[in-house]
């Protein structure tokens, strides 16, 4: 991104970069990107960005990390609870961490590196929203063995319950779930 500063770019982690030359100043955020990062990215909990100079990609001169993760519907402002479905958990992205190296603070990296978490927690829920989401109606049901169709077309487990968006309804395909209307 880094529309205002041609001179710098954030791209996902990779092995190029070099993590042990950062320091931000925070023992933990410095130990964050030396030796959890990577590992975040590969299992999937994290993702990572990096700013780095066009001229010299492999120097981080910034970070942040990205996850997905649910808000109590009553952590929820009221303002924006009324432009919600009443699900318990309300999907959200979250900023784990974010860091600018000691050398390059002052210079508005950090506002840059937060306005990239931003357009990019837009961007992937814009893309993200399903037709159709389904779970099991218990943690001990058993997995099913054979699929049924919803009323929107898409194919679910017997005895799982789903929700279509485009309904305002929640389902289920027996007795062991429960409707939650």
């Amino acid at each position: 991104m880094a529309a205002s500063r041609p001179d710098l770019k954030i791209e996902a982690l990779a092995s190029r970069h070099d993590r042990d030359g950062f320091a931000c100043g925070v023992d933990r955020l410095d130990r964050h990107l030396r030796t959890q990062a990577r590992q975040d990215v590969r299992h999937k909990a994290n993702g990572v960005f990096i700013l780095v100079e066009s001229d010299k990609p492999d120097v981080a001169l910034g970070y942040y990390t990205l996850c997905a993760t649910g808000v109590a519907q009553g952590d929820v402002p009221a303002a924006a609870r009324k432009h919600m479905p009443r699900y318990p958990l309300v999907s959200a992205t979250l900023v784990g961490r974010l860091a600018v190296s000691e050398a390059r603070q002052g210079e508005r990296l950090g506002a840059m590196l937060l306005a990239d978490a931003v357009r990019r927690a837009y961007a992937s829920a814009a893309q993200s929203v399903p037709r159709c989401w389904w779970w099991m109606p218990s943690a001990s049901a058993p997995l099913p063995s054979r699929r049924e169709t919803a009323s929107c077309g898409c194919r679910i487990p017997s005895g799982w319950s789903y929700r279509c968006t485009q309904s305002s309804n929640w389902w289920s395909h027996d007795r062991r779930s429960t409707y939650i209307a």
